[in-house]
């Protein structure tokens, strides 16, 4: 905002000094024709006349610039505001981002279950990774979606494993009140 402000300045500043210097022009010009008035030849007059063509042209190409510069600052003014725009869209995406909590928490937690070699990798990739989904899982431990999410489902149930429901497909974390047990399970 504070550039558009001192922008807007400069231009108002240049435009101003621009019409002055016009006005000051063309009243040196009648000055010199009202004390020229007599006695003057067809020359003075032509002289006069180039002048005041010379003056005429130099508004237009000021006005022409000052046109383009007013084009400029509405082209900034709508980057400065998409900036802005950016800004707020940032900022909501990272307030969302640090308010992401888990919307579904397993069932009860049961005591010393066996779980298979294939659930104890996913437990290590998501103590390694924080959060996946089962699409994610199952590219990096080389196994279908749909068997990894049955996995996940069956991880769910025994109470290893959050879900985050905020988001589609859902997202899978490690249940925090497990975190010694899981430990203990993936150093075995």
């Amino acid at each position: 905002m504070v550039i558009m402000i001192s922008l807007m300045d400069v231009i108002i500043t240049i435009f101003t000094i621009s019409t002055v210097i016009t006005i000051i022009m063309i009243f040196k010009v009648v000055i010199y024709i009202y004390r020229k008035v007599e006695g003057l030849s067809y020359s003075d007059i032509y002289e006069i006349r180039d002048d005041i063509e010379k003056i005429r042209r130099d508004f237009s190409s000021h006005k022409i610039k000052l046109d383009l510069l007013d084009a400029k600052i509405s082209n900034l003014e709508g980057i400065i505001k998409g900036f802005g725009n950016m800004e707020k869209n940032i900022e909501k995406v990272e307030q969302e981002t640090k308010t992401i909590k888990v919307e579904s928490t397993p069932p009860q937690i049961i005591e010393n279950i066996k779980l298979s070699k294939f659930e104890v990798e996913i437990l290590k990739y998501l103590r390694e990774h924080g959060q996946a989904t089962s699409s994610e899982i199952g590219e990096a431990l080389g196994k279908s979606r749909e068997h990894v999410s049955r996995t996940l489902k069956s991880l769910y149930g025994k109470g290893y494993v959050n879900r985050i429901e905020s988001v589609k497909p859902f997202r899978y974390t490690l249940n925090n009140e497990r975190i010694a047990e899981i430990d203990r399970i993936i150093e075995l």
